[in-house]
């Protein structure tokens, strides 16, 4: 208990007593710092943290009652307890020693029992003395963090210092309120009020305990405790007054409260099942009541509990120890009330659980406990629910560590048989929206069932447990086999369900159900973890757009298969061409479509034990064991089969290049053909992938037909106007190459519009319009993916800029906007204007014309404006003519 405190010797090192004195202080695990002269001893105290020092009185050629004078003249060995060794048995020696402050004195020669005695003691001591200083210590940062108020009075009308509770109850800053005359704070009435108290302390110098209705700074009455304690000086005058003042109003309320619970709980005893006693502890007289007696199977004139040694007769002897330290505890102060929990014997031979409450109720003169009166409760139904709640928890445990359905729904029943008694167990899964047996405590046919089967599809479909306490009265439970009477159904929400049957009606109750939902509760926990394991299991090899196995399970593959036995080795490299335009023309959406036919395609084309993976992007690739040119060949031939037949069933085409490689050679690196046949994929990449996207590009262009004759018809007439004005304005021939492009392609991102928005009639709504301008940005990402249309990507883009700047989409200036958007922004309008459209009404050429002109140099560049408008006005003179 005393281990590691340090004690320091300071005794005469030529005296014999010295080591028997070290070797009995080791002997008791103290730590022993030895001093054999004064200045030592002054030296360890110095650098050691001292907890007891033994000074011996004869020092040589030095006086220890100085020696003890200089060692307290330290502030940090003041505290600590000395004892003085001495071979003096003289009284004036140990007055002078006590006089001066040491903690004891001990004669030579010294009895080993006493001397440790001496010192556990005054160790003991010190260690009080230490934690009552720190308590103290902490006692006063709390006075300034309690919610009581705290004041001093330095005479009945002036404040002394307070504490931040009281001063934010008046609402001022502490600085504010000390040492200020108290008038300052309160109204003239409630100044008079306090002031005739405070006088009232003053004057008969004794703490006066008052409860007063006071309003706080919101001005709510509250009801506080106020103490006022005088503090006497020497000449028995007040030098000042400490008042506290606590809050009580809710305490009041809720003594009110408790006074009416107490006398309702005396007439529940009075009814209650409970057994009550009343034990004289003075005589050892014992005394129960009709109810007690009943508890234990007797009648109370059977049971002979005439004293209190009767009583302990009928406690069971493990817990007769538990049972008398409860009441020693309560005897000395240290609990409150006798608690204690014990098994107590029946008239019929068994155990039963019994909670005693009790508490002394008056004492003798001289403090010993007189009279105790308790109860006690039977527990022993709390205390089998307990048991099966430990089961429960270590069944929660044992689910966990499993890692297969089959396991986890054994141990289950398993479990359930420790709660419940039934005739027939089992617990069934989900599979295939059907529920499928996968446990159970009998032989029990082995068929699947129907979602909406029976109270078992109701449970699953409401996600709610059935406690059926009669299967002839109860319509939900059919279908049954009629010897089942009663039963619990308890769903595992989107798992399956747990059921429980008897052959008994009202063989289960509510208490039953409750503990099975907790149960299978650690059922289900241990299910979901057991499938979130196998989704992590299976997404850490598989691709989750396609389900294909991913790249790292290939190479792992790859690799384990690459052995002799496995020869002839293939790989086919896969590459889904144009994707990056379909995802630009048609969205990310469309293009993860086309990925996840591309993988179907592959799947479908291999064998069972052949392994395709996609390996990041729109790349593939196929692994074929045993597999030699020809079976190679065979497979390519079957994938480009099933690439026709989809494109004959899709508008968007899909293009696959492929690359393929044998090893044939054991000392060959995989590594190396798996680069090769990637090399060889490249290379049809390159060839096919100019005539894929021109397709892609086409299959927009028919898109954009289909949403809108409108649009097709604008683009022939662009056209046939931009060749005209290209002419006029006598661009290159490669100039009007690009232009008649543009006219045809300026609106290809249009096809990323809804069908219903380019076709709307009327006004199109902010939110709409939005959407089509749009369509610039759409028409450039389209354009630069296509080799034939990267030329004009930049004029698709800046078809709808306007000279000065307030264009869209980048707001471009000027010369800043291309040439050819220039032109084609020109021609685009005239052609909108003259033309009628859902969302456009045409007007005559001459007021478009007007219309441009007026525009010049705003929306348009005034050059150009100026040559379309000549460039018309020759065309309307050639017609007319």
């Amino acid at each position: 208990m005393m281990g590691n405190k340090v004690i320091s010797l300071i005794l005469d090192d030529n005296d014999k007593s010295f080591d028997k004195l070290r070797q009995i202080l080791k002997q008791g695990n103290y730590q022993v710092e030895l001093a054999g002269c004064y200045q030592d001893g002054l030296d360890i105290t110095s650098k050691e943290q001292i907890d007891l020092i033994l000074l011996e009185n004869e020092l040589s050629g030095k006086n220890a009652f100085e020696v003890y004078e200089n060692l307290k003249t330290k502030n940090s060995n003041r505290d600590i307890p000395v004892i003085f060794i001495s071979s003096l048995n003289k009284a004036e020696q140990k007055a002078r020693a006590f006089e001066l402050g040491a903690v004891d004195y001990i004669t030579k020669p010294f009895n080993e029992n006493e001397i440790m005695a001496r010192i556990n003691r005054h160790l003991n001591i010190k260690e009080e003395k230490d934690k009552l200083k720190v308590k103290n210590e902490k006692q006063e940062i709390l006075l300034e963090n309690i919610e009581t108020q705290i004041w001093y009075l330095k005479d009945p009308e002036t404040y002394g210092p307070v504490n931040e509770a009281h001063a934010d109850f008046l609402g001022f800053e502490k600085s504010e309120i000390e040492h200020k005359k108290i008038s300052n704070f309160y109204s003239e009435e409630e100044t008079e009020i306090c002031i005739m108290g405070n006088k009232k302390v003053f004057q008969k110098k004794e703490k006066i305990e008052t409860e007063e209705l006071i309003n706080n700074r919101e001005g709510e009455n509250r009801l506080f405790a106020v103490t006022k304690t005088p503090k006497i000086n020497k000449n028995g005058e007040v030098e000042y007054v400490v008042c506290t003042a606590l809050d009580i109003t809710e305490r009041k309320k809720q003594e009110e409260k408790l006074k009416k619970q107490k006398d309702r709980l005396n007439w529940i005893i009075e009814g209650t099942n409970s057994g009550t006693w009343e034990l004289n502890l003075q005589t050892g007289e014992a005394f129960c009541n009709q109810k007690w007696a009943e508890l234990l199977g007797y009648e109370l004139e059977e049971i002979d509990l005439t004293t209190i040694n009767n009583w302990k007769n009928l406690v069971h002897p493990d817990d007769l120890k538990k049972c008398k330290k409860a009441f020693k505890k309560h005897f000395r102060g240290e609990a409150e009330s006798y608690n204690v929990e014990a098994r107590m014997k029946h008239k019929a031979g068994h155990w039963i659980w019994m909670l005693g409450l009790g508490k002394v109720i008056s004492w003798t003169d001289d403090g010993s406990p007189y009279k105790m009166f308790g109860i006690d409760i039977d527990i022993s139904e709390q205390k089998k629910q307990e048991q099966i709640i430990k089961e429960l928890h270590s069944a929660t445990i044992g689910l966990q560590k499993l890692d297969s359905e089959k396991e986890i729904c054994l141990k289950t029943i398993e479990s359930a048989r420790e709660i419940l008694d039934f005739d027939l167990c089992h617990v069934s899964l989900l599979k295939n929206d059907q529920f499928v047996p996968t446990a159970a405590s009998e032989i029990m046919e082995t068929k699947t069932l129907p979602l909406d089967y029976g109270i078992a599809g109701k449970a699953f479909k409401n996600n709610e447990s059935y406690l059926t306490l009669n299967t002839a009265k109860d319509p939900d439970a059919k279908p049954t086999e009629k010897k089942y009477k009663s039963g619990i159904t308890i769903p595992m929400k989107d798992t399956g369900f747990f059921q429980a049957i008897s052959t008994e009606i009202n063989d289960f109750n509510q208490k039953d159900l409750e503990l099975a939902e907790i149960l299978i509760g650690s059922t289900k926990a241990a299910l979901d973890k057991l499938y979130y394991q196998k989704e992590l299991e299976y997404k850490s090899f598989h691709d989750s757009l396609t389900n294909l196995y991913n790249r790292r399970f290939f190479e792992e593959e790859l690799h384990r298969l690459d052995t002799k036995r496995q020869l002839p080795i293939s790989i086919i490299m896969a590459d889904l061409n144009g994707l990056k335009l379909i995802n630009d023309s048609y969205g990310h959406e469309k293009g993860d479509e086309l990925l996840k036919k591309t993988a179907e395609i592959l799947e479908s084309s291999i064998r069972k034990e052949d392994i395709v993976a996609r390996q990041g992007g729109d790349e593939f690739a196929v692994l074929l064991p045993k597999t030699d040119n020809e079976q190679l060949n065979k497979i390519i031939k079957r994938i480009k089969a099933e690439v026709k037949n989809a494109n004959n069933k899709e508008n968007i085409p899909i293009s696959i290049a492929l690359g393929s490689a044998t090893k044939e050679d054991p000392a060959e690196s995989i590594n190396q053909v798996l680069k090769k046949a990637d090399d060889n994929m490249y290379q049809n990449k390159l060839s096919e992938s100019r005539s894929t996207k021109s397709k892609i590009v086409q299959g927009l262009l028919n898109s954009l037909s289909a949403k809108s004759n409108e649009t097709q018809e604008h683009s022939l007439r662009m056209r046939n106007l931009a060749l005209k004005f290209g002419n006029k304005l006598k661009l290159t021939y490669s100039e009007l190459n690009r232009l008649s492009l543009l006219a045809t392609m300026h609106d290809i991102g249009k096809t990323t519009i809804p069908e219903n928005i380019l076709t709307k009639p009327g006004q199109l709504t902010d939110k709409e319009w939005e959407l089509v301008k749009k369509h610039s940005e759409k028409g450039y990402k389209i354009a630069s993916a296509s080799e034939e249309l990267v030329l004009i990507a930049e004029d698709i883009l800046s078809h709808h800029e306007n000279w000065d700047g307030k264009g869209y989409p980048q707001g471009l200036k000027g010369e800043e906007i291309p040439y050819l958007a220039r032109i084609i922004s020109i021609v685009d309008a005239y052609d909108v204007m003259v033309n009628e459209s859902s969302y456009n009404r045409a007007i005559s050429a001459e007021k478009a014309l007007e219309e441009i002109r007026k525009n010049s140099g705003s929306q348009f560049d005034p050059e150009l404006a100026d040559e379309f408008i000549e460039l018309m006005t020759e065309v309307f003179s050639l017609s007319l003519e």
